[in-house]
């Protein structure tokens, strides 16, 4: 299935840099539009559309009927702890994803936000639904209002949704592909009803931001991070201004499994980039509410050799 993938944000390119056969920003002779941006005034179209719809766009610009649909669906406002992440296909789920994340530029949460910079992300178990019975009513309101595409719920430490959030999220997608047992491009078909299922595999899943200094500050001049040919399966890019950043994901068993793919690529890079910008946390003191025995058993290894 060929799809237009729109890249209007600059994080969207990265994932037609890893999904073959589709068109970037071409709406020719197409079968589907995937959007980077919930609200983008995307032209008159017949196409279907992934990550915004009418009836989104409608609650977006209309926030007195917002609190009635989540009161429905149950969310309750309130601090998270993680999120969960999923791909609908206009009826069902994918598997879902847990990831916990920050957006700090620097070592330990500190330092300007820059966007996602680091994650862990493991796959939660088919008992999602008994633990989160929301998402049942989640799962019907996304139907009825006709959305296909990315879903990301933040959760908070009693199991209870915080927020909803649809469109583009390039960290957690990244990180969905990392850990899915079919191509990105299959993650597409998916999406577009092109195949009935969509899942991902026991392991645990890390990103991790590399840049150029000046970032985040822009750069005079172009800058592109080069590294191993074959990384490049591995590595999301994102162009900011003159600047270029990449988001590096790899999986494993274990948590030392997964971090050692990781710092293996970074170190690769620095061989041309000695100066590379990067954090060094990737991996370590992550939470989570569904998926916090998983993530303690993937440090077994670690600490066994301890």
């Amino acid at each position: 299935m060929k799809i237009a993938i729109v890249d209007s944000t600059n994080t969207a390119k990265c994932v037609w840099d890893h999904a073959v056969g589709n068109s970037l920003n071409n709406l020719l002779d197409v079968e589907g539009v995937f959007l980077d941006e919930v609200m983008f005034n995307l032209p008159p179209t017949d196409l279907p559309v992934a990550n915004s719809c009418v009836a989104i766009k409608n609650l977006i610009l209309n926030p007195a009927m917002q609190k009635p649909v989540f009161e429905h669906i149950g969310v309750v406002p309130g601090e998270s702890v993680s999120t969960i992440f999923s791909l609908f296909n206009g009826k069902e789920f994918s598997d879902f994803l847990e990831v916990y994340s920050s957006e700090r530029l620097m070592t330990q949460n500190v330092g300007p936000r820059v966007g996602f910079t680091t994650g862990v992300a493991l796959k939660v178990g088919t008992e999602i639904y008994d633990a989160v019975p929301a998402l049942i009513r989640l799962r019907d309101f996304l139907t009825r209002s006709e959305y296909r595409g990315e879903v990301l719920i933040h959760l908070a430490e009693n199991y209870l949704i915080t927020d909803i959030r649809v469109g583009h999220f390039f960290g957690h997608f990244a990180l969905f592909s990392e850990l899915a047992k079919c191509s990105t491009s299959d993650l597409l078909d998916f999406i577009f009803g092109k195949l009935p299922t969509c899942s991902l595999y026991d392991s645990i899943g890390i990103a991790n931001l590399v840049s150029l200094s000046p970032f985040p500050s822009g750069s005079l001049y172009p800058q592109q991070i080069h590294a191993p040919k074959g990384a490049e399966k591995h590595l999301w890019r994102i162009q900011r201004g003159n600047s270029e950043t990449v988001l590096i994901t790899c999986h494993g068993l274990y948590l030392q499994e997964a971090r050692k793919r990781v710092r293996r690529t970074i170190e690769n890079i620095c061989l041309n980039f000695p100066d590379l910008q990067y954090r060094v946390d990737y991996g370590y003191n992550a939470r989570f509410v569904l998926a916090g025995p998983a993530y303690e058993k993937s440090k077994e290894v670690q600490q066994a050799g301890k």
